[in-house]
């Protein structure tokens, strides 16, 4: 069986992957912290294993009917911290640690 959404979405999103240089590679311990309107969202990097598996490390944000993110604040587990501000969603970003 084969399903097809032919409805669609209006629904928006955002990923966030990390690219570390001073923390561990993975980025582990990384929290990511997304501003959108009046929401708020949070994320912290981990890959949660389980037998055989992993999830992504790239980090998705549902963002419903907001066109950007206002600010995504992310902190490095160096200590670290990157802010981006106004991000358009429907994008993957990759966030540098400084």
């Amino acid at each position: 069986m084969l399903l097809h959404n032919s409805g669609g979405t209006t629904n928006h999103w955002l990923e966030v992957r990390l690219h570390c240089a001073r923390s561990n590679r993975s980025g582990f311990g990384t929290l990511i912290e997304l501003e959108a309107g009046d929401r708020k969202q949070c994320r912290q990097v981990g890959s949660q294993p389980s037998y055989l598996s992993e999830n992504s490390l790239v980090e998705h944000f549902g963002m419903g009917e907001a066109r950007q993110a206002d600010h995504v604040r992310v902190v490095f587990p160096s200590g670290c911290v990157g802010v981006l501000d106004n991000v358009p969603t429907n994008q993957i970003i990759v966030v540098n640690e400084p």
